[in-house]
């Protein structure tokens, strides 16, 4: 280490991001465990990482099924000098989930759009001229297998606000036992309505680049497609977690040591069977849409109140 504004990634270090990334809810002695230090020590660590602004932040990310939209369309946008008004005519189309700004002049910007609306997708390449749509995914949103409870968007909306907040103190704010919003929590975790990332500022992540990878699957791709995917990026880069699963539409979480690393993965991910496409994006900064979340949230928290003093 040469100071925290020269701070240098080492092997445990990496381990602890891969941890974080694949949930970053894991508490510190979790992470010592699972890479060989005590709880101490992952805390440190972490500690480090945070002020050397190697991490930038926890958060949430909850899939928007749960408020009843069917699709989320991730688009590709060059578009160097309008951005905001491109944006803005977004809005009219859907919900902005994800807005990432990339390298080489490239915006990733994920949208929410439900099941009624699905024709505005075909309007896009129109409606967002003078902005070139370089790439267009569409995901399908699987049918939600849990049945969702007032207790459970309660418990969203805490870890909205801070997604590392202890299960004792969620209980205490939505005044259920712990081992409820444990066990609700486990539910949401288990069934993909919710899951914990972090925000890493690429600067600061001397010698490694971290990447995503959006991949487009046929209609009849089986699970065996996606394991050969995850196979081929693990075998090529230091950290390949998947992420968003959808119908037809995965992503994963990549960190690699060079850019040259790149090209070789994602030629050898769109020639397996089952891959229609793929595209690799490198972020620079990014910021999620929780407003809307929150929203759609609170008038779900209402509605289950307004039927409960119905009956």
């Amino acid at each position: 280490m040469v100071g925290l504004k020269g701070y240098i990634l080492d092997k445990k270090d990496i381990d602890i991001l891969r941890v974080l990334i694949r949930d970053s809810r894991s508490s510190y002695r979790q992470i010592g465990l699972s890479i060989g230090l005590s709880t101490n020590a992952a805390k440190a660590r972490i500690s480090r990482l945070i002020s050397s602004g190697v991490i930038r932040q926890f958060f949430t990310s909850i899939n928007v099924a749960a408020f009843r939209y069917s699709k989320l369309c991730y688009l590709f946008i060059r578009n160097s000098k309008s951005i905001d008004e491109t944006l803005s005519r977004i809005k009219l189309l859907g919900q902005m989930v994800l807005e990432v700004e990339g390298i080489g002049g490239i915006s990733l910007i994920a949208i929410a759009i439900r099941k009624n609306d699905e024709v505005k997708i075909e309007l896009l390449t129109e409606a967002l001229k003078p902005a070139l749509i370089q790439n267009l995914f569409v995901g399908q949103s699987s049918p939600l297998k849990l049945r969702l409870r007032k207790t459970d968007f309660k418990i969203l909306k805490c870890l909205l606000s801070d997604p590392r907040m202890e299960i004792s103190e969620i209980a205490k704010r939505i005044s259920v036992s712990s081992k409820t919003a444990g066990d609700r929590l486990a539910k949401l975790k288990e069934n993909r309505i919710v899951m914990f990332n972090v925000a890493t500022d690429p600067v600061n992540m001397k010698g490694y680049i971290r990447c995503g990878m959006l991949v487009r699957l046929d209609t009849n791709a089986s699970q065996k497609t996606i394991r050969l995917v995850q196979e081929v990026l693990e075998s090529q880069f230091i950290i390949a977690l998947p992420m968003i699963h959808q119908e037809n539409v995965t992503s994963f979480q990549l960190v690699v040591n060079s850019i040259f690393e790149i090209d070789p993965a994602l030629k050898k991910v769109e020639s397996l069977d089952g891959v229609k496409s793929a595209e690799v994006f490198i972020p620079q900064r990014g910021r999620m849409h929780q407003d809307w979340i929150l929203r759609e949230i609170d008038e779900n928290i209402n509605a289950n109140e307004k039927h409960h003093n119905i009956l």
